[in-house]
């Protein structure tokens, strides 16, 4: 994917791009000196992109410090959306 001003951040692991609210969902898992893209989240915790952004999105609501950005964060221009592959539109819920 190229690079473009939606996308602020680089994956430490892979170097892929990504947005503020895969940032939110990195601190809200405590991932601060080293943060990932979902792709790279989602395979060190082992589940599937669509899972980890929900188990991080169902963490995010629960605490204002995390959804107040979150929600002030506009998703509309994700260049993934044409391709359906944007998690954190609205995460999908996990059973």
């Amino acid at each position: 994917m190229v690079m473009t001003d939606f996308f602020d951040y680089c994956c430490d692991a892979c170097g892929a791009p990504f947005c503020e609210r895969t940032h939110i969902m990195n601190m809200a898992l405590g991932l601060i000196d080293v943060e990932c893209c979902l792709p790279c989240l989602a395979s060190q915790y082992q589940r599937t992109e669509a899972e980890m952004a929900a188990f991080c999105y169902g963490y995010v609501q629960a605490r204002d410090c995390f959804l107040e950005p979150w929600n002030k964060f506009n998703a509309s221009g994700c260049p993934k959306q044409p391709e359906q592959t944007c998690h954190c539109q609205q995460p999908a819920e996990v059973a």
